[in-house]
């Protein structure tokens, strides 16, 4: 878990970047239609939870008229990018993976995306340890018309080794969920557990539930630390011959779960859209994909007022869109 800085230094989106990407999704049509459910689209018609952006329907009609992102829509843009490239190279099956997997979104966009571009066939996997969100990711494939019982949907956390970790889960979508690395924060919780004379009550908890009965502030909401299952992207990857595009959102797990997997990572994923959730995790990661031969294809740090001729946006979290030289023509 990470803060914001107090201020956000601004610097203007490098011509070369704003060149490559800028235009990219001008030629797909925005989706217009009238709906009955009073649910926000984005702009391939996805229809999306409450509070995950999108275009909401007049309330009068149920008319909505999206629009195509744009660089100035900042990370949600950025994304868009490293999911139209990794379906521009894809040939045969495409294959998008997405650690820290949320509700779904990524997936989802993908797979729509793909319908309009392509017609190919596609396997979504999706690594998700909120319980909860699980459940959202679950319902959201199967409102946007994808049956998650013909793709692979993990519902754990993922980490350097096969062992439980405690993680924050919460009914309410935060976006800020997160697993328990470090020693010192798992002290705590024990420390918190022993101080409240609750120990009993939380061993009890875990084994029937697997759930210490602590909660956890992520800003306004209150999150119940859980218990749950790990794989490592080794396992992951392991029962897949390639991966045309990795989406990587795992606030801050990935400074744990990546470097042990660099080698697996380069021999078979094309594309990585990676979040990152400080300064400092920014550029580990980057010096770790750049050390192993990784282009680097955007490079926006996080917190970063970015300008351009027509605006411009500032990353909460930083994005590397990420392009494996070994696996293009």
């Amino acid at each position: 878990m990470t803060e914001a800085p107090k201020s956000a230094p601004a610097v203007v989106l490098d011509g070369a970047t704003l060149a490559r990407v800028d235009g990219v999704l001008k030629g797909l049509f925005p989706w217009r239609g009238t709906v009955a459910d009073n649910r926000a689209r984005n702009f391939l018609g996805v229809a999306l939870p409450p509070g995950c952006g999108g275009m909401p329907p007049d309330p009068a009609t149920g008319f909505c008229a999206t629009t195509v992102p744009v660089p100035e829509d900042g990370e949600t843009f950025f994304e868009w990018y490293s999911t139209y490239q990794s379906i521009e190279a894809a040939e045969d099956r495409y294959v998008a993976v997405s650690l820290g997997a949320h509700y779904g979104g990524p997936l989802v966009n993908a797979a729509l995306l793909l319908r309009r571009l392509k017609p190919l066939p596609f396997t979504l996997v999706a690594v998700e340890a909120d319980r909860y969100m699980f459940a959202m990711l679950k319902r959201h494939l199967t409102e946007n018309g994808i049956d998650p019982a013909d793709h692979w949907l993990l519902n754990v956390a993922v980490s350097d080794r096969n062992r439980p970790l405690p993680f924050t889960s919460t009914p309410v979508r935060t976006g800020t969920n997160f697993a328990m690395h470090q020693d010192a924060i798992r002290e705590a919780i024990i420390n918190a557990i022993v101080a409240h004379g609750k120990t009993a009550d939380a061993v009890r908890q875990l084994i029937h539930e697997a759930s210490t009965g602590i909660t956890f502030g992520l800003g306004a909401v209150k999150a119940e630390v859980e218990l749950v299952s790990t794989v490592t992207v080794a396992d992951v990857l392991g029962p897949l011959p390639f991966v045309d595009y990795l989406e990587i959102d795992m606030q801050a797990s990935e400074l744990t779960a990546l470097p042990p997997a660099i080698g697996v990572l380069t021999r078979k994923v094309r594309r990585i859209h990676l979040g990152t959730h400080s300064d400092l995790i920014h550029r580990a990661m980057r010096k770790l994909f750049r050390d192993h031969g990784w282009a680097i294809d955007v490079d926006l740090d996080p917190y970063t007022t970015y300008r351009t001729r027509r605006g411009g946006f500032t990353p909460t979290d930083g994005v590397l869109s990420l392009v494996n030289p070994k696996l293009c023509d």
